[in-house]
């Protein structure tokens, strides 16, 4: 019988759909590159004008979408294959570079962890890497920045009137490390526990030939377990700060901010060390450094990583390395039915196409729609609809085999209920494959 009044369907297929259709149904015939309609008697098919084809496709191509902002969601989370950044040297957590000194203590590298001990008196325990060739054959620049996540268990000291010290930063020779204050160039982060542990500071250091300076922090409880993200910044040639936060993302007010203006500039730096320091010392000591990255001629440590695709400003964006298949996905925190996400690209993007992708466990993926990245505009939100999904996890996907970069400030995904899923019933399905759709589908 004829559909009276109901949503027609709409078969995309190249065979006939036959007695599957019923009169009033669309067969949208891939092989002939038609759209027909199955006739009242329910025992053929008409072929559609182009007039007929037009108000069709204004009527019935599309599922329930919007190109207004406020309509999407802004995802949980979001993960990537990579992300990039501004550093001029980021520590891959090997050994590769590094020269290391036991000196009476240890000094190891292990599961990407720089692990100094030391458990007597005068130990000193080292390791140094020359950042020389990251640089570009070249010593640090009058403003650069240091970071590095450390893990401290247990720090102390129980002889009183001596001291231990935790030391990471620049220096302009591996010599004289041995020494309390070596009279050479050096910027650097300290710890320190005085005095029978009854006085621990964080310090702001700097050496030169002849004499040494420091800006002392404030008092910690002894002994001392924490882990703290350090930033060390040579601010200008003649000024340093050193900021300790609590937060892996060096984000927040920071627990101290310690800052030292040098009496004499230190220069030539070109060496990054770390090393723990025993000045007649019995207790045993472990300091665990991770995560060490440096940025050369500049006071703003600068990185894209993925969570700036769901911070709500388009000023940040996520950029990957340049790689094979760059790609991120987002959670929108369960499954949701998805008919639409929407993408604010970055021009620093040389991948050329992408797949938008749909999953419920962030393993098995599916293909919803394939985009050439010309279609997509710079600096905007671009409105991408696809075949509704139920899923939690939407994939922006490189697929350029060679290595490229995807760059993007903002995802957002379209939700909407099971209710409003049955109301946008009968819309001909949109291609995974075909780029040659504009994004909205049609």
């Amino acid at each position: 019988m004829p559909n009276m009044g109901g949503a027609a369907s709409i078969f995309k297929q190249a065979s006939d759909p036959g007695t599957s259709a019923v009169a009033g149904d669309l067969w949208s015939d891939t092989d002939n590159e038609t759209l027909k309609r199955r006739n009242d008697a329910n025992d053929g098919w008409i072929t559609l004008n182009s007039s007929e084809k037009a108000d069709v496709s204004a009527k019935t191509v599309t599922t329930k979408a919007s190109s207004t902002i406020g309509d999407y969601t802004t995802p949980s989370s979001a993960t990537a294959s990579s992300f990039d950044s501004d550093a001029t040297f980021t520590w891959d957590g090997s050994a590769t570079g590094w020269t290391l000194t036991d000196d009476g203590g240890s000094a190891t590298i292990s599961s990407s962890q720089l692990i100094l001990t030391a458990n007597s008196s005068n130990d000193v325990p080292r390791a140094t890497y020359d950042l020389y060739s990251a640089m570009g054959d070249s010593n640090a620049a009058n403003t650069w920045v240091l970071r590095f996540k450390v893990i401290f268990d247990g720090f102390n000291n129980t002889a009183s009137g001596q001291a231990v010290g935790f030391n990471l930063g620049l220096t302009d020779s591996t010599s004289n490390l041995d020494q309390e204050d070596a009279s050479q160039s050096t910027i650097f982060a300290k710890r320190a526990a005085h005095g029978a542990g009854s006085n621990q500071n964080y310090y702001m250091s700097y050496w030169f030939s002849g004499g040494s300076g420091g800006t002392a922090g404030a008092y910690a409880s002894s002994p001392y377990t924490a882990t703290r993200y350090l930033e060390v910044t040579r601010t200008a040639a003649g000024t340093a700060t050193l900021k300790v936060f609590t937060a892996s993302t060096f984000t927040g007010t920071p627990e101290y901010t310690l800052n030292v203006s040098f009496s004499t500039n230190p220069t030539n730096l070109r060496y990054m060390f770390a090393r723990i320091f025993y000045q007649a010392v019995s207790d045993s000591n472990t300091v665990k450094v991770e995560d060490i990255v440096f940025y050369n001629n500049t006071t703003t440590a600068v990185e894209y990583p993925a969570n700036n695709v769901v911070d709500n400003n388009t000023a940040t964006y996520w950029k990957s390395n340049s790689e094979s298949n760059p790609n991120i996905y987002v959670d929108v925190g369960s499954n949701k039915n998805v008919s639409q996400l929407t993408i604010f690209q970055n021009s620093a993007t040389t991948a050329t196409e992408i797949k938008v992708q749909s999953s419920t466990n962030a393993s098995d993926w599916t293909d919803v729609r394939k985009i050439s990245v010309s279609n997509l505009s710079d600096g905007a939100y671009n409105y991408i609809r696809f075949n509704s999904q139920l899923a939690r996890y939407f994939r922006i996907y490189g697929t350029d085999g060679s290595a490229k970069i995807l760059a993007i400030n903002e995802i957002k995904c379209e939700e909407f209920s099971d209710g409003e899923q049955a109301d946008s019933h009968g819309h001909l399905p949109i291609s995974a494959t075909d780029t040659s759709l504009a994004l909205n589908g049609t």
